[in-house]
């Protein structure tokens, strides 16, 4: 084996390397914020349905929609959505999804969904950013 046909192999493997080091540094920065960790009612529903707006998520428009898996033997959800100025709003629903019935100001916002059926759960803290050019 020449020296001319290791090199190239050698320099993709360095380079496989970097993307995968860049890769795991990516994927590190979003652990170290803490999106999309929650192990928590909600994710232990069904694997394809997902939770929404996805954790950490900016939001192009003012009036969200939550969805999220249903989870057996529930009766009731409620959605408390804290808003940039820390008040709290609920809202009750029968059903795994709420579209929010008013557009709401730009900024951040801390959702959660509390179950009532066999026994009440409590979902962990979520949040979403509502963007500045939100319509």
């Amino acid at each position: 084996m020449s020296t001319r046909t290791a090199r190239p192999k050698t320099h993709a493997l360095i380079a496989a390397s970097v993307l995968v080091a860049g890769f795991a540094i990516a994927t590190h920065s979003a652990r170290a914020q803490g999106c999309g960790e929650q192990a928590d009612v909600l994710t232990h529903g069904d694997a394809l349905a997902r939770v929404e707006p996805a954790d950490c998520a900016t939001l192009l428009h003012s009036a969200p929609a939550f969805a999220w898996p249903a989870v057996g033997g529930a009766k009731a959800y409620t959605i408390a959505l804290t808003f940039p100025d820390g008040h709290v709003e609920a809202r009750a629903t029968g059903g795994n999804w709420f579209a929010w019935d008013h557009p709401v100001p730009p900024g951040r916002y801390q959702w959660r969904v509390t179950v009532a059926g066999r026994k009440q759960a409590v979902g962990a803290s979520r949040w979403f950013v509502v963007d500045r050019s939100a319509s």
